[in-house]
């Protein structure tokens, strides 16, 4: 996240002097630490640590300043909203409710920090102005209860992620919280879920039913570990373009994979083959165009996307998502992979006409 309209020269991270455990470590990293990188991520470069009370030397006097209250998490996609909902003027104190509630207070004009009109900045005596739910802005009680780690799960998912897998993010968050613990880097985890999605089309086209069976198992669990590798990056700060581009080539590559041994699961006995030919081919040449005009058509902004289309295009890409593991496996058991086969062909090609005709109306 680069620092183009931060106005920010400087911040302040003002520690309690009664809040304990700033210093314990979490995810591979301290509260303290966390909060720093977070607001240089914001753009911020010049970051102090001051206990309450105490300004750290060498502080610009003039020039904006943002100070933040107390060792909070702080949610490093909030710098938007922050910058647009604060003053950008003189001294901006951020402070989280002591109840950890997700709310920013942000309050700006204050000349002489003191505590009292440090607590009034920090708007115990004013409005708190509220930030949206997926920016999250709490003070987390930091004990030994699994319960205090789960509220930055979060932290972990997207704001524009579907229900379902932010779902599944909170109820696997535990297995998250435990990699990232673990030192376990986000690439590992990408590989791994690569391997098991290769597993899964092995068995499921040389296994027979039994073998149908276990690979869509194992293509859920592959699903299931994809759902991890970036949660644990956004966890501990490891988040980058390349570990993103990775993630993305191998999880088309597993679903390619997927698309093959279905296809040779469903149609790979003899006398079928010319259905597998048919089968094959629509899928490959199906998978191409939508995955490349899926990427020109991520690249439109917003105000370019025909909403109509775009809820349509959404709508086919959650029925091409390997978390369509489960219908899989209800086929397997029925023995009836062919059937998914043919929805899966109709289903890809459907993309990427709809996607096609979102970049003709952009154009136009």
């Amino acid at each position: 996240m680069d620092g183009r309209g931060v106005p920010w020269q400087s911040a302040v991270i003002w520690k309690e002097p009664a809040q304990g455990g700033s210093d314990m470590r979490m995810f591979g990293l301290g509260r303290i630490e966390r909060l720093v990188l977070t607001l240089r991520r914001f753009g911020i470069g010049d970051v102090h640590v001051a206990e309450a009370g105490a300004l750290p030397p060498g502080l610009p006097v003039a020039g904006p300043v943002l100070i933040v209250r107390g060792v909070a998490v702080i949610d490093p996609r909030a710098r938007d909203w922050l910058v647009s909902h604060t003053p950008t003027s003189g001294r901006v104190v951020v402070a989280t409710a002591e109840t950890g509630t997700s709310a920013l207070f942000g309050v700006a004009g204050i000349d002489d920090i003191d505590s009292d009109s440090f607590d009034a900045a920090a708007g115990r005596q004013g409005p708190p102005i509220a930030a949206p739910a997926q920016y999250v802005c709490e003070i987390l009680p930091w004990t030994a209860d699994a319960a205090s780690t789960t509220g930055l799960w979060r932290l972990s998912s997207k704001p524009t992620e579907r229900w379902t897998l932010r779902q599944t993010r909170r109820l696997d968050f535990p297995i998250t919280a435990a990699l990232a613990n673990a030192g376990i880097l986000p690439d590992s985890i990408s590989w791994a879920s690569f391997w098991v999605a290769l597993a899964g089309g092995a068995a499921m086209a040389f296994g027979g039913y039994a073998g149908g069976i276990a690979g869509a198992l194992l293509f859920y669990l592959s699903w299931l570990m994809d759902t991890l590798d970036g949660a644990v990056s956004r966890l501990t700060f490891r988040a980058s373009e390349a570990g993103a581009k990775l993630d993305t080539l191998l999880g088309r590559l597993a679903y390619l994979v997927m698309a093959l041994s279905l296809a040779w699961a469903a149609f790979g006995a003899p006398g079928l083959w010319a259905r597998l030919f048919v089968a094959l081919a629509a899928m490959v040449a199906g998978g191409i165009l939508e995955i490349l005009l899926s990427l020109r058509a991520d690249r439109l902004t917003p105000a370019h996307r025909p909403p109509r289309l775009w809820r349509i295009r959404n709508a086919l890409e959650y029925l091409l998502h390997r978390d369509n593991a489960l219908a899989i496996l209800a086929c397997a058991i029925a023995g009836r992979l062919d059937v998914f086969v043919w929805l899966a062909i109709v289903v890809v090609h459907l993309a990427w006409v709809v996607e096609a005709l979102i970049l003709i109306r952009a154009r136009r």
